[in-house]
């Protein structure tokens, strides 16, 4: 339950202290309210990925600290960075994870293969691309939306099942494809309380003989909106 009360915290001050057009938390809050949470290390989009395309092995490996599982994608998740020309081939993608792979083993941190899913079933994907493409509330378009339009197809962000995952990442061998897709996964959940984000059941007051009470509040009452002489069965 820490974990859940200080998750609420840092959303709470990222829509309220921090936003700006969008939610925003700066690395310290996180870290002072870091208890019972598990931090994996995001997308295309995050910082390990950023840092494994430009920095050196030290640099990575000294950021990975920070996290508590790294996290890589399906390949066709990272064409985008291709379409628009921040990665300049999905050669040099593979290069990258393959690097990342390299650096989290040397980090000793667990790696995670993630789907980096944002709706359940393929034909929601239309819907997600209307989101990206459609202006922000106050200004301003997606991350992802290109104004240059090189983006040729979003990436299909479904949930993908267990199968489709372990055919995503055949490419690693298949021993790398199951530990990542399987083992590692189960050994993050198994760290993970089950507990309610709202309460399982509902809870009214407890008045004693509160039943008792409302009879014959009741019954006291009834005589003011009806009359006894012509509803004598009611008495």
């Amino acid at each position: 339950m820490v974990g859940m009360k200080n998750l609420f915290k840092i959303l709470s001050i990222a829509n309220t202290d921090y936003f700006t057009s969008q939610a925003l938390v700066p690395p310290h809050i996180i870290n002072e309210n870091k208890e019972g949470l598990i931090i994996g290390s995001s997308c295309a989009r995050g910082e390990i990925f950023e840092l494994a395309s430009t920095k050196s092995e030290v640099e990575v490996i000294e950021a990975m600290k920070w996290y508590d599982f790294i996290e890589i994608q399906p390949l066709d998740q990272y064409q985008i960075l291709v379409d628009t020309e921040k990665v300049e081939s999905m050669y040099k993608v593979v290069q990258i994870i393959k690097f990342i792979i390299d650096c989290a083993n040397k980090a000793n941190k667990p790696i995670c293969a993630t789907g980096d899913s944002h709706y359940i079933d393929e034909e929601q994907a239309i819907a997600r691309e209307v989101f990206i493409s459609t202006p922000a509330i106050g200004g301003g378009y997606h991350p992802l939306f290109d104004y240059r339009h090189r983006i040729k197809k979003y990436p299909i962000q479904n949930f993908k099942t267990t199968d489709e995952m372990l055919e995503a990442f055949k490419w690693l061998g298949e021993d790398k494809a199951y530990e990542y897709v399987i083992t590692n996964p189960n050994k993050v959940a198994d760290e993970i309380e089950y507990c309610y984000p709202i309460k399982d059941k509902l809870y009214p007051p407890s008045i004693p003989d509160s039943d008792d009470q409302l009879r014959n509040k009741c019954y006291e009452n009834k005589k003011y909106p009806y009359n006894y002489k012509y509803y004598p069965k009611l008495y």
